[in-house]
């Protein structure tokens, strides 16, 4: 993030510096903003499959899952406990990327709504990302083959809306395929807006898939 974050800064300068030699307008500093939080969808495909790797998959390797199927837990406590401990890990990294802004409240003058907006639309994107990525943990028994289709399902969902916009029309699987892609949600966020139907999204999203996990989860007790 600092090599994407230095490269947007000077180029933010440098057109700042053209803008004002060629007496154009000159950029606002939220587009980068933006622009950069932005990247932030595109490196958790690489993060959150890391993170949520073992979350299962990890334990049926190492045949650990018995003594949780063995616990009095039930399963909505222990995929809970698993969920929150991920958000807790990511919640380190999101405090880490703190010292980005505290750059750019220190050297400019940053709308700090929108600062706020984009990292909770990382946060609830981060959420959803995590459930999804420990359902397909709990479904395999390799850590390298719940990375991959991990990574994979996040990707699609992160070029659905693209996909979305190649068909041509504006018929119901144009509108599905929209609304489905987490781009598409995350957009107003970044925009420094705080749209209810979008947040609503990610909280559903989320929540279908650690359900998905529950029911993934009991059905290892069955076996």
């Amino acid at each position: 993030m600092g090599v994407f974050f230095f490269s947007y800064v000077d180029a933010f300068v440098g057109l700042t510096r053209s803008a004002h030699d060629a007496g154009k307008l000159v950029p606002d500093l939220s587009q980068m903003i933006s622009s950069f939080f932005g990247i932030f969808h595109f490196i958790l495909l690489l993060i959150v499959p890391a993170m949520t790797m073992g979350s299962f998959a990890e334990e049926q390797q190492k045949k650990t899952i018995k003594l949780l199927l063995s616990s009095p837990l039930r399963a909505v406590e222990v995929v809970s406990g698993k969920f929150l401990a991920l958000m807790a890990s990511m919640s380190v990294v999101l405090l880490a990327s703190g010292v980005f802004p505290l750059f750019l409240i220190i050297y400019g003058h940053p709308d700090l709504g929108l600062l706020l907006s984009c990292y909770l639309g990382i946060f609830v994107l981060l959420g959803s990302h995590l459930a999804f990525g420990m359902w397909v943990s709990s479904l395999v028994h390799n850590q390298f083959v719940a990375f991959l289709f991990t990574m994979l399902g996040l990707f699609l969902l992160l070029i659905m809306n693209t996909v979305a916009e190649s068909i041509k029309g504006n018929g119901i699987s144009h509108q599905v395929l929209k609304y489905l892609g987490a781009s598409e949600h995350l957009t107003s966020f970044l925009k420094g807006y705080l749209v209810v139907s979008d947040i609503v999204y990610f909280v559903v999203f989320a929540l279908f898939f650690l359900s998905l996990t529950c029911l993934s989860y009991n059905a290892l007790k069955w076996k």
